[in-house]
């Protein structure tokens, strides 16, 4: 029988409590995902072996980067690497980019007020230039 996953409560959906948060599709996230889902396929966008459950995002920039697995989603924000691991290719060139996409109604977490005042002041006062720079090796 199929069931509309919104009518499941999270604690009756998996059993080791790791199933993702269930997106309506006529919501704002909903749009981005289907826009993500349209552009790249279902599959994870960094490792491309799993189906893509999470909307992942920047989280100073607030801009979608793509749809991850759990696996991916768990790893993503522990690469160190600048280049040359699919990770740092990832984070240098997310399948969003340019598209425009950002992830509706942000709250920033603690970690982010946490970077914000390590460098001083919110990602958004700087000039758009700045946010979009990336490290390039010469």
């Amino acid at each position: 029988e199929v069931v509309d996953p919104s009518s499941v409560h999270t604690w009756r959906r998996c059993p080791d409590h790791r199933w993702p948060t269930y997106i309506a599709p006529d919501s704002a996230r909903g749009r981005v995902v289907r826009q993500l889902v349209d552009a790249h396929g279902f599959d994870c966008h960094l490792c491309g072996c799993k189906p893509g459950v999470f909307l992942d995002h920047d989280h100073l920039t607030n801009e979608a980067r793509g749809m991850l697995c759990i696996k991916c989603n768990g790893k993503i924000e522990i690469c160190t690497h600048l280049r040359g691991c699919a990770i740092a290719e990832y984070l240098n060139h997310p399948p969003a980019q340019g598209m425009g996409l950002r992830y509706p109604k942000y709250k920033k977490s603690a970690s982010d007020l946490r970077k914000e005042a390590l460098i001083g002041m919110s990602m958004f006062a700087l000039p758009q230039d700045v946010r979009d720079w990336q490290w390039h090796p010469g």
